[in-house]
């Protein structure tokens, strides 16, 4: 088994499309929400979860929590928490330090929140990324069962090339026999969510 996450969203353009795409494909994904684009656009946040997929927090606006105070970071955890709950009704329990990055005090205090940290193994760098096809040749070199494939569903253009790699992923990891499921499913994990 392997995880498809998806940070940074929603947004209008680069969401819907890999909605779509899932959805085609009949694939459930994780979803790394922010709390300030969640509020923006509530009803995308509706269809993540209407759809089947999983949802955690990615903080309220990105910020690099390893130079954050402890208040900041419970803050921006909160505030997405409560907005999240407002739009769908429960409180998700994973958390994704934005760029991955987390001292072992954030990772207490985060823990200390009722969320389990949930990071990346596969990181295919759309951000940078120079075209479709370079991401499948991440993906393809660096898979392995057990992992957790870092995309993004929203941010600058180059996003576009993980809308666009997104079903050949989807073929190259089934091809390999791969199921495609969602990080609690991967990791065994209870359906922790609660009103």
């Amino acid at each position: 088994m392997v995880a498809l996450s998806f940070d940074d969203g929603p947004d209008l353009e680069f969401t819907p499309q890999i909605l779509d795409i899932l959805k085609r494909e009949n694939v459930k994904a994780t979803f790394f929400l922010l709390g300030k684009r969640s509020k923006m656009y509530p009803h995308i946040v509706q269809r993540i979860v209407a759809e089947g997929h999983s949802i955690g927090n990615h903080t309220w606006d990105h910020p690099i929590l390893t130079k954050s105070t402890p208040q900041k970071i419970r803050a921006e955890i909160q505030k997405t928490d409560d907005v999240l709950f407002k739009i769908v009704g429960f409180h998700t329990y994973m958390f994704r330090p934005p760029y991955g990055e987390a001292t072992t005090a954030n990772v207490f205090q985060i823990t200390k929140m009722n969320y389990k940290v949930i990071d990346w193994s596969v990181d295919t760098r759309d951000w940078i990324a120079s075209s479709p096809d370079q991401i499948l040749n991440i993906v393809n070199q660096t898979v392995k069962p057990g992992a957790i494939i870092l995309g993004h569903s929203a941010g600058p253009k180059q996003i576009q090339h993980t809308v666009n790699s997104l079903p050949d992923m989807i073929r190259m990891l089934r091809a390999k026999n791969y199921k495609i499921v969602t990080i609690p499913e991967l990791l065994n994990m209870k359906a922790l969510e609660y009103e």
